[in-house]
């Protein structure tokens, strides 16, 4: 008996220190979608869940991942496909950090990259009746607390007192440079608890400090049609995160348990 409990408490405490024998491919019939507003999405998964293509042109929408982005290096593409958009220029790109109904909860905090096609002034007269504003051409970072309203995500601003998007920064070469149609962007996450460094087709574009929430991956999609996510992986990052704790109680008391039993076994005999 008490091997037994011995070799769950040694599986157990291995999956505190998982490490990654090489690339996984991400299967993404296992992810989900989300959005602040119905119909804000349309997620059509492949038959193989290797490519995801968001079909409509609506609020911003969000398809997230069923694991957490800490420690892992993400790498995939990303494409806009000119058949289907009706040649908008908006917003493609990711979430870093993201827990579910963050789309809508008050207390979300989670990353934004999001990247414009052209800078457009736009007024989306929402609930609560916030003034217009601008979005940038480019490729940014920006952190999202609460529950943003259409007008903060699109201009990267606070305009409702405990929600807001604040934008970090923007790419080292494409800061102020949009995003072509039917062209494939490769974009690299490597994530931690203090640090996010993010490639494009190789290049550097963010090598961010800072205090980070863990959460899922996701694909984020605001008034762009015809939006593929295609060919992601997962590995091992560079950044080290701190050991979970409530595995390493679980199998403590599993160890515990086992060595009581074996124990009152032999004071019986």
């Amino acid at each position: 008996m008490i091997h037994t409990k011995l070799a769950a408490a040694t599986a157990l405490f291995a999956l505190t220190s998982i490490a990654y024998a090489g690339p996984i491919t991400i299967d993404l019939n296992d992810w989900t979608e989300e959005a602040a507003t119905s119909a804000a999405g349309n997620w059509v998964i492949a038959a193989d869940g290797s490519v995801v293509t968001q079909t409509i042109n609506g609020s911003p929408a969000i398809f997230y991942s069923d694991f957490n982005a800490f420690g892992t290096e993400a790498t995939g593409t990303i494409r806009a496909n000119s058949t289907g958009s009706g040649g908008d220029d908006d917003f493609i790109g990711f979430v870093l950090g993201y827990q579910p109904g963050d789309a809508v909860s008050p207390t979300a905090e989670y990353l934004l990259i999001d990247w414009k096609r052209g800078t457009q002034s736009f007024n989306f007269a929402d609930v609560n009746s916030e003034p217009g504003g601008t979005a940038l051409r480019g490729l940014a970072v920006s952190r999202v607390t609460g529950a943003a309203s259409l007008d903060e995500l699109w201009q990267h601003t606070t305009l409702t007192a405990g929600n807001g998007v604040t934008e970090l920064a923007r790419a080292t070469t494409l800061g102020s440079t949009g995003w072509a149609f039917d062209t494939d962007y490769e974009f690299s996450f490597d994530y931690g608890p203090s640090d996010l460094v993010i490639s494009v087709n190789g290049v550097e574009q963010f090598n961010l400090a800072g205090s980070f929430s863990d959460g899922s991956m996701g694909f984020y999609n605001f008034s762009q049609a015809s939006v593929s996510y295609s060919a992601f992986d997962v590995d091992e990052g560079s950044f080290s995160v701190p050991e979970p704790a409530p595995l390493l109680l679980l199998a403590t008391g599993v160890l515990g348990l086992g060595l009581r039993r074996r124990k009152q076994t032999l004071a019986l005999k």
